[in-house]
């Protein structure tokens, strides 16, 4: 007896109980013309009846579906001339076939400065996390709709091209999103005078053009090797390499001046809106890097944006990134440090888990990683001096942060250690970092040697502050009191003279802004909690500092887009007019100060709260 739909499946399914496997022939197709569902006969083959009605009442309610996916699709009345099944089973198969098709259709866009990161959203949503076309073939080859084609007298495939571009792949991902950031690039001139202008400020960067420095191309034309250097990296096939050179150009472009724009017209976008989506760009990139199993160069490029995020200020979505990479270097197994490390893989490490801990102390946070770990073991510093001093002091961050996180157990003889630490960590400095630097040095030495000494005073400044209150109206804690001032005159001091740099005025680093602007304030609390009827030499002092650092601030905010600069600036001005007596602001004037606290001025007073 002829065999019709309904009768294909149930003896595909009889067969594939049986360990069989079944092939269904065209000709075994057309003989179902016109026929009816039949219930074969199934032998017992040593099987009980409890097996037998299962499988029967499997069979009935995969005809019920069948019959209701078939009722419910129309016939095509263009279709060819066969038979109502046959039609309504390819109107079936062609609706499911094409229903992503359409979706993916409906969201082609041609990326541009102002669709890049909705184009990226959009490949990232139908992807699905998909890196390879095995997941298309898979779905071709879905048991149900090959029995469906095999069952029909015309088997109906989509082209070949169809199906490749219905779901981006890793590569056409990543093709797509490089061609969107490369249409984002300025043109030659301009990128020759953007490179031009930030070509003294990548040594303090940790991406290099080249890795020999001293080579004599380099030194004549170091601009024509760092134009060749991002180039190169954009025709990488790594997305965690392409994704390198777009930020390292952001880093570029964020250093430069506030009117380059007017120098520049025929930029393809605004400054701000290329490092956005230079950024935007370089995340979508790491994430299939991440997919892909994660790469040494993704953990750098990582590292570039934990610095353009301090740098604009952001230290909530550095520490953000920061721990991804902290996670990331887990997964490559880069905590296992021994004498056949590189030094590559060591640095990359340190960075990462010394910027976690900086970071978590600034904004409250636990550290990810404990003392106890051994590749924060003393002996993996390298032998250098900057990297013995940059480990010792990132252990004792962690140790304050262990403090502030336990500061209800923790009595005052755990700070008493931890300066004594800070104490130990200041003899390892050379001598000469505490003397005046020499018109000569370079931008590079002279930016480590203070960031440093900045970096070290703030530890003892945090150290200090929860005390520094207290110290009022506490005896006890009068030697936190004198630390904390004095740390904080330091920081001010170390920045006037990094800004005091030919070049260094036009550093951009709104987190290191930040940092001085709440070392003012420190020394500000201080002179309104002191009586100011007989002020004393250090007071006059304190307040010139305060003066001179808001001059520097006013002058950094004009040259640069910092905001940070600007708004500390704006604050300063009004606490020295009011201590002047001759305040020009507003008569009710509240700032808030993020992981500080809040300043209030009124017409009668000025709080802190």
């Amino acid at each position: 007896m002829p065999l019709s739909v309904c009768g294909l499946v149930r003896k595909a399914v009889q067969n594939a109980e049986d360990g069989k496997f079944a092939v269904y022939t065209t000709q075994t197709a057309r003989d179902a013309k016109n026929a009816f569902c039949m219930k074969p006969s199934v032998q017992r083959n040593n099987r009980n009846d409890g097996d037998q009605q299962r499988l029967q009442q499997r069979l009935d309610e995969l005809e019920s579906m069948i019959r209701r996916v078939f009722g419910a699709v129309s016939p095509n009345p263009k279709s060819l001339d066969v038979s109502q099944l046959e039609t309504q089973a390819a109107n079936a198969i062609n609706r499911l076939q094409s229903v992503r098709t359409s979706r993916d259709r409906g969201h082609e866009k041609s990326p541009n400065a102002s669709t890049l990161a909705e184009s990226m959203d959009s490949n990232s949503n139908r992807s699905a996390g998909t890196l390879s076309p095995d997941a298309e073939t898979f779905e071709e080859d879905a048991p149900l709709l090959q029995f469906f084609k095999q069952a029909m007298i015309v088997q109906w495939d989509r082209p070949v091209l169809e199906r490749e571009g219905a779901v981006p792949t890793g590569n056409t991902r990543f093709i797509n999103c490089v061609a969107a950031l490369k249409s984002l690039l300025p043109n030659h001139d301009d990128l020759t005078l953007i490179l031009e202008l930030t070509e003294q400020f990548w040594p303090i960067w940790s991406l290099l053009p080249t890795k020999d420095q001293t080579s004599l191309i380099y030194q004549l034309r170091p601009v024509a090797v760092a134009r060749k250097f991002v180039f190169e990296l954009l025709e990488k096939s790594q997305p965690a390499v392409v994704a390198k050179g777009f930020l390292w150009l952001a880093l570029c472009i964020q250093q430069l001046p506030r009117d380059f724009e007017r120098q520049c017209p025929k930029l393809p976008a605004s400054l701000k809106h290329l490092i956005a989506s230079y950024l935007s760009g370089a995340e979508y990139l790491l994430t299939m890097d991440d997919e892909l199993g994660g790469s040494i160069e993704g953990l750098e490029a990582l590292g570039l944006v934990t610095k353009i995020y301090i740098n604009m200020g952001k230290p909530r979505k550095a520490w953000v990134v920061a721990r991804r990479g902290i996670n990331q270097a887990l997964l490559l197994g880069l905590h296992h440090i021994d004498d056949t490390t590189n030094q590559q893989k060591k640095r990359t490490w340190a960075s990462f888990w010394q910027l976690d801990r900086h970071l978590s102390l600034v904004l409250g946070y636990p550290c990810a990683i404990a003392d106890s770990h051994p590749s924060l073991s003393i002996e993996q510093t390298g032998g250098s001096t900057e990297a013995l001093i940059a480990h010792k002091m990132s252990l004792i961050a962690g140790h304050i942060v262990e403090r502030n996180q336990n500061h209800q157990k923790m009595d005052y003889f755990a700070t008493l250690k931890i300066a004594q630490e800070l104490e130990e960590c200041r003899k390892v400095m050379p001598p000469q970092w505490w003397e005046i630097p020499s018109p000569d040095m370079s931008l590079a030495a002279l930016y480590n040697q203070q960031t440093t000494k900045i970096i070290y005073f703030q530890l003892h400044k945090y150290l200090h502050l929860p005390y520094m209150l207290k110290a009022t109206a506490e005896g006890n804690f009068v030697d936190s009191r004198r630390p904390a001032v004095e740390a904080s005159r330091k920081i001010m001091e170390a920045y006037q003279t990094l800004r005091g740099h030919n070049s260094s005025m036009t550093i951009l680093c709104d987190l290191m802004d930040f940092q001085v602007f709440s070392a003012v304030i420190v020394i500000i609390i201080n002179l309104l909690s002191e009586p100011a009827s007989n002020p004393s030499q250090e007071q006059t002092r304190d307040w010139e500092l305060v003066s001179y650092t808001t001059r520097t601030l006013e002058h950094v905010a004009k040259v640069m887009e910092c905001e940070v600069a600007r708004q500390a600036a704006q604050l300063q001005q009004y606490i020295l007019q009011a201590h002047e007596g001759v305040y020009a602001g507003p008569q009710s004037y509240e700032a808030v100060i993020p992981y500080f606290g809040k300043w209030r001025a009124l017409e009668s007073r000025t709080e802190v709260v």
